[in-house]
Parts: C-alpha cells; sequence; structure tokens
C-alpha cells in the first residue's frame, strides 16, 4: 500500500492502520479533536464492535503505548467525518488519490518479464503472459514446475533453459 498524504501530511501505517494522531494532526490537532475523544464515543465503540465481527475485517483498531491509536479506513473515515465535512472530504480524496496512484503505477521492468515462452525445436512457437501467482520465484522450483507441466526429463531442463535464455536475450536487445 502507498504512503497516505492528507493536507501534506503523511500518516503512519502500522498493520495495515492507520494513525488516528497523524490524522489529527493534519485536521488542526485541536484538543476536542484529539482521538481517545471519538473513541470514547458510544457511536465510535458500536462501530469497532460491527467491523470486528465482519468476518472479511482484520483487526478494527489499536492502541500503541507511547506511539498512538491507530484504525482501520473504515474508522478513519468516521474519524474524519466527525471533526469536520471539510476534513472528510479531504479523507476521502486521499484515499481515492491513493487508489488511483496504485491503478495507474508504471510498471517495474518485471513486469515486463512475466512472459511464458513454448520454445520448440529451439525457436519459440508461442509467448504468453502470466499472472504474477504463475510466476517462477526461485530457481529451486524450475524443475518441479517443468516437469508437471511439460513431463520433462530432468537432463533436458539445461538445454531448455540455455535454448530460453538464448532466445529471450537475443529479443531484449532488440529492443
Amino acid at each position: 500500500m502507498t504512503n497516505l498524504s492528507i493536507l501534506s501530511k503523511q500518516i503512519r501505517l502500522h498493520d495495515g492502520l492507520f494513525s488516528l494522531n497523524d490524522l489529527h494532526k493534519a485536521a488542526g490537532s485541536e484538543g476536542k479533536h484529539r482521538p481517545d475523544r471519538f473513541l470514547r464515543l458510544e457511536q465510535t465503540q458500536d462501530l469497532i464492535t460491527e467491523i470486528n465481527s465482519c468476518p472479511d475485517m482484520g483487526n478494527s483498531f489499536k492502541t500503541l503505548r507511547g506511539v498512538g491509536s491507530f484504525g482501520c479506513k473504515e474508522l478513519v473515515y468516521a474519524y474524519a467525518m466527525w471533526i469536520s465535512p471539510k476534513f472528510h472530504l479531504q479523507v476521502i480524496r486521499a484515499f481515492d488519490a491513493q487508489q488511483q496512484q496504485a491503478i495507474t503505477k508504471t510498471p517495474s521492468p518485471l513486469d515486463y518479464q512475466r512472459i511464458m515462452l513454448t520454445i520448440e525445436n529451439g525457436q519459440t512457437t508461442n509467448t504468453q503472459s502470466l499472472a504474477l501467482e504463475d510466476m517462477v520465484t526461485s530457481f529451486d522450483k524450475l524443475p518441479g514446475i517443468l516437469r508437471e507441466s511439460m513431463k520433462i526429463q530432468p537432463y533436458q531442463l539445461a538445454q531448455i533453459a540455455k535454448a530460453a535464455n538464448e532466445r529471450l536475450s537475443r529479443m531484449i536487445h532488440k529492443y
């Protein structure tokens, strides 16, 4: 998850929860808007209970002694709404910008390397993009994956790897 920034203030993350203390600073640090006051409200306690009862949600809230209070996104929205409509809108826009930034992130060089080549007789006969979860993340796994997918003999692995590397090197050097 990318960093969240509200009104040029960075909001710290801890275990996927956002710092309510940092939000308080971004909102102007007024005493009446301290996180502990918000957290004592019956409505806030009911919201925390409801969030924690959802099976798809993790922990909604955590207090770290000497560090501050941290809450899930839904609690952040409620806290921002409690502070003011203006601040609530700024928080919504910051989360939207964070989400948009994650979607439009420039692909890394690894994103261009998720290609599976089908090589027959030293020639590429088929290429297909692989999803991240389909990538081989360790060379230790490669022999098992190849054996399962192509019923290949161990002695053939070196020949296949060499041909694939040569072909891939030629393709990369073209660009």
